[in-house]
């Protein structure tokens, strides 16, 4: 979005805007700690790689990130994860209603394992919906969102 920056930042929504990202920064900071105290306590002996482990022990011209890009990378990542998923979701949903009769499947299929709708979705009962993944992978393979 455009906008005039000294107006905007005159506005009630700036504020808004400051005040979270502080805490969102305030968060991560005690996260990188963390984790930081993990990884040492740890000697990366039982740490998982994942993309944040990777970001914390990357050296850059023989230094290592600072907080603050570490902070940045991550929002990044969520953002563009975030937009990604978003997508593909959007696309799936079309592909099911231009295909009503998939559709009525994958309704069907998420009742039989999922017949009480007050109960919690649980990673064993997802396992169990082999026909709405195949759904969601084909729509994938159609998109041209990877």
């Amino acid at each position: 979005m455009v906008h005039l920056n000294p107006i905007y930042k005159m506005t009630s929504l700036h504020k808004t805007e400051v005040s979270i990202r502080k805490e969102m920064h305030k968060l991560l900071l005690k996260f990188i700690a963390k984790q930081r105290n993990i990884l040492a306590s740890n000697n990366n002996n039982n740490e998982p790689i994942n993309a944040f482990n990777q970001l914390l022990t990357l050296k850059v011209n023989d230094k290592f990130l600072t907080d603050m890009q570490i902070i940045e990378s991550l929002i990044t990542l969520l953002i563009a994860g975030y937009d990604t998923t978003a997508a593909g979701l959007s696309f799936t949903l079309l592909c099911l209603a231009m295909h009503p009769d998939i559709q009525d499947k994958v309704v069907q299929e998420i009742e039989q394992v999922f017949p009480d709708q007050n109960e919690p979705i649980t990673p064993e009962g997802l396992k169990e919906l082999t026909y709405t993944d195949m759904v969601i992978k084909e729509a994938m393979r159609l998109s041209l969102i990877h």
